[in-house]
């Protein structure tokens, strides 16, 4: 019984000693959501990231979101696709979501007032000012910068397979050298997007909405794109429109 006892106490000591190891900005098993999906995260500044991009397919309070592929209902603006067009690629991608699935159609007003959407519950969907507080980080951190010669690197994944970010020779960019990527521990994974029922970009880019409306219109947003072959994160706007013609892009949650 002492030896149970023992053995238990010290794995307990070894998973916090990982989880709030001072030197790793990883935080394991961070957050699960309402699916009962267990997401990593990372540290970086004062921010705390997911390192994985969301894949539930339902609210914190249960309610749906309608999966786009299968054209469950015509004229919803709140749907999720499979990345590429495969629901295997769900679980290591993510799910693609418009942005009203991604925000609940909740706009940000305010860091102060977070949109939730269909991130879990302490987590919300970030902002563009939370976007651009992470890019500040990660330029001025010399060790994210030493290893990845810019910020793009920084951020994005390293290989997977042959195509995974289109392997080029462009110094700085994701598809250099990609297994030199990360330095983060964001991974960011280029999932590409879906407009229409078509696939783009899938092993090529990644695309993020933030909550954040552009001010003067109706239904355009902002959202964040890595690319393979540039080596800085760009913004753009897209507007939302119903299933099928509504554009889906990754999400990434970021701690309240």
């Amino acid at each position: 019984m002492k030896k149970i006892t023992f053995c238990l106490i010290v794995a307990t000591l070894i998973l916090c000693a990982c989880k709030h190891d001072p030197i790793d900005n990883r935080l394991p098993c961070a957050v699960t959501d309402v699916d009962g999906h267990v997401y990593h995260a990372v540290r970086i500044g004062k921010q705390v990231w997911m390192a994985q991009n969301l894949y539930v397919a339902k609210y914190q309070d249960l309610g749906r979101m309608y999966q786009g592929e299968y054209g469950i209902q015509d004229g919803i603006s709140n749907f999720y696709m499979f990345p590429n067009g495969l629901r295997s690629n769900g679980r290591r991608y993510g799910f693609l979501y418009s942005w009203d699935a991604a925000t609940r159609g909740e706009a940000w007003t305010s860091d102060k007032h977070p949109v939730q959407g269909a991130c879990p519950q302490g987590w919300h969907v970030p902002s563009l000012n939370e976007w651009n507080e992470l890019i500040n980080t990660v330029n001025n951190t010399p060790e994210y910068q030493q290893r990845c010669a810019s910020t793009a690197k920084a951020l994005a994944a390293t290989n997977y397979s042959e195509d995974f970010w289109l392997e080029n020779g462009l110094s700085g960019t994701p598809g250099c050298e990609p297994n030199s990527n990360n330095s983060t521990n964001f991974n960011a994974l280029p999932a590409g997007y879906c407009e229409n029922k078509q696939h783009y970009k899938f092993g090529e880019d990644a695309y993020f909405w933030t909550c954040t409306k552009k001010e003067g219109s109706e239904k355009e947003y902002y959202y964040v794109t890595l690319k393979y072959d540039e080596d800085t994160l760009s913004y753009q706007t897209h507007v939302q429109k119903a299933y099928p013609e509504g554009v889906t892009y990754s999400v990434r949650c970021v701690k309240d």
